[in-house]
């Protein structure tokens, strides 16, 4: 090995050479001078001026092995890949113990695609250099090519041990987790990359992504953002950007940066097909549309678009169609968010044709891709029936006459609160209630976890310390209620406010007590029916949705959950208003008016066509988005009667609320 032939080039590519220690003489210089002189031209990016004293060395001495591998090297630096591999692998048959050349041609082959062939040169590199924490990192990404993870790890944290700093490795490392599926992993190494190197982007993006894929989406969005301010034409972080924004209701900011990643990368399929996702979610279906037949122009047998397709389909009342375009896919070929969302949709196709048993396999199979996708593992459904559990064991007759001063009344009008168990008809009576232009709701947000947190702090913690507020306390925590409604919607005062959250039951008793004055409505639905939606239905979820997974689960919640209500409504002096979905569909005008009524609210005529008000409004951050933008239907009462055997066990369970609510056999109204 000459003089320096054994030295490191710089992190990541082609190197300029150190002085050679060849003699000889090219006019007026000797070759060592030329090569010096050479590498000072190539370093300014004087790439003429380097190549004509390469080749004058050459012409001296053709086997010069320095001069070819540069020359190489800035061979593939002006596009001529193949010819570079040439010019170095005849460097190496002269001197085959020449690490950087081993190093560059392995560089240049992997971005040729010949990965291979890197792989061979990156391990001769490391051979003859196993402390060279640069070749550990190419190596390990060309092996990931592979599907050799396991081995790429090891060279990741072998670069990793050599140099601790070394941010890129911490990044691939973070990389190969990811595809592992130890996204936990994944995740501190994507910070410890970070950490390293703040503005580094592409590390930013991959922490998001990872967040994105376990559901933690605000913290996604902090970093897709920080991603996007380093480096502005990041496509794919405005593409996942958009979908985290999407998901999380911000439909404005989301359509910009949809709409930004399509015009950075206008051949991209998934930007295209995000768009149509966009514009189903807001009922823009002729868009929705043009977008997806856009991204399936650009790649046709791509199965994510296709399903979008099928669900465009079944959106557009093509039933036949939609069900073909579905069940051509298979699970194996589609995102694992789309697999599930697949045969939810199958099963809402099948129960249309009434095919039960096609239907209820179809829920049974989604259910449990849901159940052991990646975000379930954030969510556990005991931690909801527990917190369910300590309210219901809580409130008693005792703990209420513990209860101090009783809350002095709401300066202006207590809100209302629409409560009772998911799918049971909230969002349509929402959407009635909200056409009314003297009311104001505001849809499913958990505004009481808020003041659930300030009151774990208290002594006694919750919910105990409920009962030892004191009328400062609950001012206090009315105020933080209030401020907390103002982070998500823009509040008008002169509005009857209405805070639709279902299953804001399990704070009924925190709710009397800053609120005494505030009126209920509980949404009623037939409980085998509801049990059946909530089977049926693909929710974002969390740990009170980790509970629909399975028929046995969901029954079991719904008794938990509305045994509490029932107790509430025994001990608290609640005022009340239950609203039964099936009769509201047959009757909505009568059901509507004696809501508001009970609520004090004048009637007004607009709210008869509640569904152009939905489409007008455009974004509905429910499951039922796309049934209230529709006129009032039936076809979803008396479902479970094509499930009487699948709900077989569970009558014993569900009888008394059936009894309780007013169902007969016929479930008449």
């Amino acid at each position: 090995m000459t003089k320096n032939q054994g030295q490191a080039p710089s992190r990541g590519g082609a190197t300029i050479p150190m002085k050679s220690a060849v003699a000889g003489s090219t006019g007026t210089m000797s070759i060592e001078q030329a090569m010096t002189l050479a590498q000072q031209h190539h370093a300014a990016g004087a790439l003429e001026k380097a190549q004509a004293l390469y080749l004058r060395v050459l012409q001296a001495q053709p086997e010069h092995a320095d001069a070819l591998h540069m020359l190489g090297v800035l061979t593939f630096q002006v596009g001529r890949g193949e010819d570079a591999v040439n010019l170095i692998i005849r460097a190496i048959k002269l001197n085959e113990s020449f690490p950087r050349a081993h190093f560059n041609l392995a560089h240049i082959q992997a971005s040729l695609g010949q990965t291979q062939e890197a792989v061979r040169c990156y391990q001769r590199t490391i051979e003859l250099m196993p402390n060279y924490p640069e070749a550990h990192c190419n190596l390990g990404k060309e092996l990931r090519k592979l599907g050799r993870i396991e081995e790429a790890v090891s060279h990741y944290q072998a670069a990793i041990r050599i140099d601790p700093g070394y941010s890129e490795a911490h990044n691939n490392l973070g990389n190969a987790r990811k595809l592992q599926g130890r996204l936990a992993d994944a995740v501190n190494h994507y910070q410890d990359a970070i950490e390293l190197q703040p503005d580094y982007a592409e590390a930013h993006f991959n922490l998001g992504s990872v967040l994105h894929t376990q559901e933690n989406l605000e913290t996604a969005v902090v970093h897709y953002q920080k991603a996007i301010a380093l480096n502005p034409e990041l496509a794919t972080a405005h593409n996942n950007l958009g979908a985290a924004l999407r998901t999380l209701g911000k439909m404005e900011e989301s359509l910009a940066h949809f709409r930004r990643a399509v015009t950075l990368l206008p051949e991209s399929c998934e930007a295209h097909n995000n768009l149509s996702v966009y514009y189903e979610r807001i009922n823009q279906l002729d868009l929705a549309q043009q977008s997806n037949s856009t991204a399936l122009g650009l790649a046709p047998d791509n199965a994510d678009c296709l399903f979008v397709q099928g669900l465009l389909q079944r959106r557009r009342g093509d039933y036949g169609g939609a069900k073909d375009t579905l069940e051509s896919l298979s699970t194996d070929r589609l995102s694992e968010n789309f697999s599930m969302r697949r045969l939810f949709e199958l099963g809402k196709l099948y129960d249309k044709d009434q095919q039960s048993e096609l239907a209820f396999e179809a829920f049974i199979q989604g259910n449990d891709l849901h159940r052991h996708s990646v975000a379930a593992h954030r969510y556990h459904k005991e931690d909801y029936l527990v917190r369910v559990s300590a309210m219901a064991s809580t409130l008693s007759p005792d703990w209420l006459a513990s209860w101090g001063e009783n809350a002095a009344p709401v300066e202006g009008r207590a809100p209302s609160f629409m409560v009772g168990f998911p799918r049971s008809g909230t969002t349509l009576l929402d959407q009635i209630l909200d056409s009314h232009p003297q009311v104001q709701v505001m849809e499913e947000k958990r505004v009481f976890a808020v003041v659930e947190g300030a009151i774990r702090a208290m002594p006694g913690g919750y919910p105990g310390a409920i009962a030892t507020l004191s009328q400062d306390d609950i001012t206090s925590l009315r105020r933080l209620y209030f401020q907390a409604v103002e982070k998500f919607i823009s509040r008008d005062a002169s509005l009857h406010l209405v805070d639709k959250f279902p299953l804001n039951i399990e704070y009924v008793p925190l709710i009397h007590r800053l609120f005494p004055d505030a009126h209920f409505i509980l949404a009623c639905r037939h409980p085998c029916d509801v049990a059946m939606s909530n089977f049926m239905q693909y929710y974002k979820l969390n740990d009170a949705m980790a509970n629909f997974f399975t028929l046995d689960d969901t029954v079991h919640l719904y008794q938990q959950v509305m045994d509490l209500w029932l107790q509430c409504e025994r001990l608290l002096p609640l005022n009340t208003h239950r609203v039964k979905y099936e009769s509201l569909v047959v009757d909505l005008e009568a059901q509507a008016r004696a809501v508001f009524e009970f609520l004090g609210v004048a009637w007004n005529d607009s709210v008869l066509d509640f569904h152009q008000h939905a489409l007008r409004k455009g974004i509905i951050n429910t499951p039922s988005y796309e049934q209230v933008t529709q006129p009032v239907y039936q076809t979803a009462t008396n479902r479970w009667r094509r499930y009487e055997e699948q709900f077989a066990p569970y009558m014993e369970t569900l009888q008394p609320f059936v009894d309780l609510f007013g169902y007969d056999d016929d479930i008449i109204a």
